[in-house]
C-alpha cells in the first residue's frame, strides 16, 4: 500500500462493471481509493471486491464488479531486431 499523500503518475487498476452481461463502465484509476470515490464505497468494500474476485451469478440484477491491476510490462509486437552492420 502506497503511503499517504504518495503522488501517482499512471494508472494501475482497471475496473469493469458488468451488469447482465453488459459493461457499463470500464476505466483505468491510479488507485484503489480513487475506484472507491467513483463507485460511493468505502476503501475496504474495494479491496474485498479486489481480493474476493466475485462469481457471476446467474439470474441476478446485482453489478459485478471486476478490479485487475494493470501489468507494468507492456507487450510489444512486431519488433525489427534485424541489426545492421557498417
Amino acid at each position: 500500500m502506497r503511503t499517504n499523500g504518495a503522488l501517482t503518475q499512471k494508472n494501475c487498476y482497471n475496473l469493469k462493471v458488468m451488469m447482465n452481461g453488459i459493461e457499463t463502465l470500464n476505466k483505468d484509476f491510479k488507485t484503489l481509493r480513487d475506484i472507491s470515490n467513483e463507485l460511493g464505497f468505502s476503501y475496504n468494500k474495494v479491496v474485498e471486491l479486489k481480493r474476493k474476485k466475485n462469481k457471476i451469478i446467474k439470474g441476478t440484477y446485482e453489478p459485478h464488479y471486476i478490479i485487475d491491476k494493470i501489468s507494468e510490462y507492456k507487450i510489444v509486437d512486431d519488433i525489427d531486431v534485424s541489426l545492421s552492420v557498417c
